[in-house]
């Protein structure tokens, strides 16, 4: 093996850490210098101030793209790696601070390579390590120390440079071993991989494996068989993709300048331009298409703007949780302009949520794309990167279902290494390099024979929805309706934390709207302000209070006016006092929302200072009687 080892080191500093290895190791430690050829046994270590990556095996450094503060100098080294050693690759995240590495691990897990993670607790900085955890990606988590005999295993029973007699899964007279897999998987998850690309499944197997030191091929399946976990494991793992925002920048500025200008300037008729995202993965590629489509409405200003509707399907169910949540790191800075994220995301404490404006337009779904009924009349679907997973005739499948499901003109996006194959007389290309298409109307085309609305020709088809078997009612609703139900969920269990956190906490908190209406409180504020639950919506002015506060309205007018906090120590009717703490109330998209009062009893502490200074009157008193005055050194 080859080892590189890659810090974020300050730029302008001098570069000390080859020097420090190389007292650890007896392998020679060096620098890495531009264009330097890779050799087993070897330690390279990132220069300060650079970004490397490689290539053919060999390293390159070049200059960050990113200004100092937003660097990912990990995740574009595991990237590049990745692409170029595929199922050798190998990524280990150790201490550190931020999210660091996830991203590129993904990128890893997706070639098939090997993910170590320093467990947290042993740790300095459990950032990165916790980050590479929480997302799921982390093969094996150790104690730092364990790390090299857990990689030094993992190495000795995946392909490389394994004996002849262990490699099981890549030789051809072997295939019903990954058809056996593959039966194994569909009575474990009820999901066909038949028609996936069977070297696919062998290097996701070849990986699973090592990864358990099982070298032969009956262990494994006798390994499935036993733990159904497995199984699901492997099947996320063929499942899984690699995805980001704003993937391929060439294909989105084509999107950006040609396909949703030309979408937004002719929409159809009921205004509303329908998208479908199959394969949709952790939902970066749909909210990407909401973000460059409100660009372009707001640059374009029609005079009747479209709506946008975007379905977004994956059959990984945590993927589409994901996707769901609209919740990325913050390496998301990687992909996404400044601008972009101060327009469309918003704070949160993993790191940046979509805001509700982009999550209200996608709607996330369990989906089959390969059984289940597609969705139709659509203006523009994007299948980038599935294609290649399957094998040919079910990649020419696909592609005349899409050409179904699209209005005419509509436009297919595929990925940059995927086509339309021998569908051209379906399909021309807007842009070849970009493999973005748009649909033709070939006269009497028949569908695919296992598709959904199998053996109609076009021309007779005056409208998909009267196919009812074949397309219900086009499964569309129900995922609306599992859309819905999830936001349902979601919010019930909100509302749930939200009045648990307010019945349990002893300050009195008062939400009123802009307006200056009652939202929400806490019941401790009864003991304030005479309020009752059927007192939501009503204006605070209307509503008896203990509380002799005669400036709260103008108080809190002039707090939504300059949105500057007001706080005042307020007296009661019955001696009481209150700390009265007004701020305004933010939404996530930052927007002012109305007020919130809190009321802490300070009472005990009004007390005490009036004794005080009854007391200290009192000794003042005293003093001048007997002549003893005051002075600002003392008494005199």
């Amino acid at each position: 093996m080859a080892y590189v080892v890659v810090q974020h080191l300050d730029p302008h500093g001098g570069g000390m850490l080859a020097e420090v290895l190389q007292r650890q190791t007896a392998m020679p430690t060096v620098e890495v210098q531009d264009q330097m050829p890779v050799q087993s046994d070897h330690v390279y270590v990132i220069p300060p101030g650079r970004d490397i990556s490689v290539l053919n095996g060999v390293l390159h450094s070049l200059e960050p793209s990113q200004s100092r503060g937003l660097r990912l100098p990990i995740d574009f080294f595991f990237k590049s790696l990745a692409d170029d050693h595929q199922q050798n690759s190998i990524g280990v995240i150790l201490s550190g601070l931020g999210s660091d590495g996830t991203a590129g691990l993904r990128a890893i897990r997706h070639a098939a390579g090997g993910c170590f993670v320093q467990q947290p607790s042993d740790a300095q900085f459990d950032s990165m390590p916790s980050s590479a955890i929480a997302a799921g990606l982390a093969d094996v988590v150790a104690p730092a120390q364990e790390l090299p005999g857990k990689i030094q295993t993992f190495v000795n029973r995946v392909q490389i440079g394994v004996p002849a007699q262990v490699k099981s899964v890549a030789q051809p007279a072997e295939a019903g071993f990954v058809d056996k897999v593959v039966v194994l998987l569909r009575t474990q998850t009820g999901q066909d991989f038949s028609q996936y690309k069977k070297s696919t499944i062998s290097r996701r197997v070849e990986r699973r494996m090592g990864l358990h030191q099982l070298g032969r091929e009956e262990d494994y399946l006798r390994y499935l068989r036993e733990n159904p976990q497995e199984c699901q494991l492997l099947f996320n793992e063929l499942l899984s993709g690699v995805t980001s925002f704003f993937r391929d920048a060439a294909v989105w500025a084509k999107i950006k300048s040609e396909v949703m200008p030309a979408l937004v300037a002719s929409p159809p008729g009921g205004g509303v331009l329908r998208v479908w995202v199959p394969g949709c993965s952790t939902g970066e590629e749909a909210y990407s298409l909401a973000m460059v489509f409100k660009e372009v409405v707001e640059a374009l200003h029609p005079e009747h703007a479209p709506t946008l509707q975007i379905f977004a399907t994956d059959l990984n169910s945590d993927a589409v949780a994901t996707g769901r949540a609209g919740v990325y790191a913050r390496s998301i800075v990687a992909d996404v302009s400044e601008s972009r994220v101060s327009r469309f995301f918003v704070a949160d404490p993993s790191g940046y949520k979509v805001c509700n404006e982009i999550r209200e337009m996608v709607i996330f779904a369990e989906q089959n794309v390969i059984l289940s009924p597609p969705f139709i009349k659509l203006d523009l679907l994007s299948c980038r990167n599935l294609l290649i997973y399957l094998d040919a005739a079910l990649q020419a499948k696909l592609i005349q279902l899409f050409h179904y499901s699209l209005n005419p003109g509509g436009f297919l996006v595929l990925g940059c290494v995927e086509s339309v194959g021998a569908a051209c007389n379906l399909f021309s290309p807007l842009d070849a390099t970009a493999q973005i298409y748009r649909r033709l109307e070939p006269p009497n085309r028949v569908l695919p024979v296992d598709s959904p609305a199998a053996l109609v020709p076009v021309d007779e088809v005056v409208n998909p929805l009267d196919e009812p078997e074949a397309l219900p009612a086009n499964e569309e609703l129900q995922t609306l309706n599992r859309e819905l139900q999830a936001k349902v969920t979601e919010l019930s269990r909100a509302n749930n934390d939200m009045k648990n956190l307010l019945d349990s906490t002893e300050i009195a908190t008062l939400f009123l709207d802009e307006s200056l209406c009652v939202r929400r409180f806490t019941p401790k504020t009864t003991q304030v302000i005479k309020l009752i639950p059927g007192d939501a919506g009503r204006p605070v002015t209307d509503i008896v209070t203990d509380l002799i506060y005669p400036e709260l309205v103008q108080d809190a007018k002039r707090v939504l006016r300059t949105l500057v906090f007001r706080e005042i120590d307020v007296a009661t009717n019955d001696a009481r006092w209150f700390k009265v703490r007004t701020m305004p109330y933010r939404t996530q998209e930052n927007r002012i929302d109305g007020l919130v009062m809190t009321f802490s009893d300070i009472t005990v502490s009004k007390t005490l200072e009036s004794e005080l200074r009854a007391t200290q009157k009192k000794w003042e008193a005293l003093l001048a009687q007997a002549g003893v005055q005051g002075t600002d050194d003392g008494l005199s």
